[in-house]
């Protein structure tokens, strides 16, 4: 679904007095409040701020000075400035005005939900990949009653599916290996109706790790339930090592998308993974593999973009900068309604 992209906001340069409070919202055109919008505030003091449920977000403790403040770059934007000299304790109303945010879906199972809670977020680095390359991101909990997963589904342009534990085989078809780990069948279930709305609606779709088997699984592939036990190849490569780092070397299939966006042919991934794709999901492509010819990274062409790596880019992204590009083309993707073109 192409859409323009319009984006209205206001930077405000504040003159404030010591200890002085900065409060605001953003909201798109609809009136809705925006949640997950990352706000920066520079000046004698620097700092950042996330919108909460009702598009809020607020700067307390300020030292005296001059600031301004700022929300990402939603979209291309045509600022407007003003002065404000304020006398009292407390500026309110510093309110923002975007057209079209692109929101993304993000998937959590019951562990990562119940962390979350805590203040640990286990998929903070696919948050904060998205929130950096101007998505804002939906949180999708298996703890959401239908009413609230219905709510969201309808607000968001794209779906990212994170990684995790393990899926039901009987989602594939078959019984559960001797060596398969934790599964969720909760997540499974909610992952497969966002994946459903996603389908339906001709969303763009991205899976890392667990995000990429599950996408192969919906769309009717299987899996290898554990490397180790059921797949043998030479050279042999390590996929998973629990006590230290893993990467090895994938080759890119030429003419995939996954080679345009990262602009090379082989990269060295990490990798975490005991499981992975056995049989291929019809109409999807296979745009990387592993010396042992293991499947890392799976694409489906001339419909919505619907993408999935084997390994964890947005991990990798802190220092390599290259992977960062799967993130903002994905968001582009999301924004745009773009399609991914037929490779002959």
């Amino acid at each position: 679904m192409k859409r323009s992209i319009g984006f209205i906001f206001q930077i405000f340069i504040l003159i404030v007095l010591a200890g002085c409070n900065i409060s605001g919202t953003i909201k798109d055109t609809n009136g809705t409040p925006v949640q997950g919008a990352i706000v920066y505030l520079t000046g004698n003091d620097t700092k950042t701020a996330v919108t909460d449920k009702d598009g809020k977000f607020r700067f307390t403790n300020m030292s005296q000075g001059t600031y301004s403040i700022q929300p990402g770059n939603y979209g291309p934007c045509a600022p407007e400035s003003y002065d404000i000299e304020k006398h009292d304790s407390d500026i309110k109303n510093v309110d923002f005005v975007f057209s079209n945010v692109t929101r993304i879906g993000l998937t959590y199972g019951a562990g990562p939900a119940l962390s979350r809670l805590l203040g640990i977020d286990v998929h903070k680095n696919c948050r904060e990949a998205l929130q950096e390359n101007n998505g804002i991101v939906v949180t999708f909990s298996v703890f959401d009653s239908k009413t609230i997963r219905s709510e969201k589904l309808h607000t968001i342009d794209g779906v990212l599916i994170p990684g995790g534990v393990d899926i039901d085989p009987a989602r594939y078809g078959e019984k559960p290996h001797e060596n398969l780990e934790i599964i969720d069948k909760e997540l499974d279930e909610l992952e497969f109706t966002v994946l459903d709305y996603a389908e339906d609606n001709h969303l763009p779709i991205f899976g890392i790790c667990r995000g990429h088997q599950v996408i192969n699984v919906f769309y009717g592939g299987t899996l290898y339930q554990d490397i180790p036990s059921q797949y043998q190849a030479e050279p042999s490569v390590i996929h998973r090592d629990r006590q230290n780092d893993c990467f090895h070397d994938i080759d890119i299939l030429p003419g995939t998308w996954l080679s345009e966006t990262m602009e090379a042919m082989l990269l060295s991934v990490n990798s975490m993974h005991h499981q992975a794709v056995k049989d291929l999901a019809s109409g999807f492509t296979v745009s990387a593999v592993s010396p042992d010819n293991l499947t890392e990274g799976i694409e489906r062409a001339g419909e919505n973009l619907v993408i999935g790596v084997q390994f964890h880019p947005e991990i990798m992204r802190s220092t390599r900068p290259e992977f960062d590009r799967l993130f903002e083309m994905f968001v582009n993707h999301a924004r745009e309604g773009q399609t991914l073109p037929v490779v002959d």
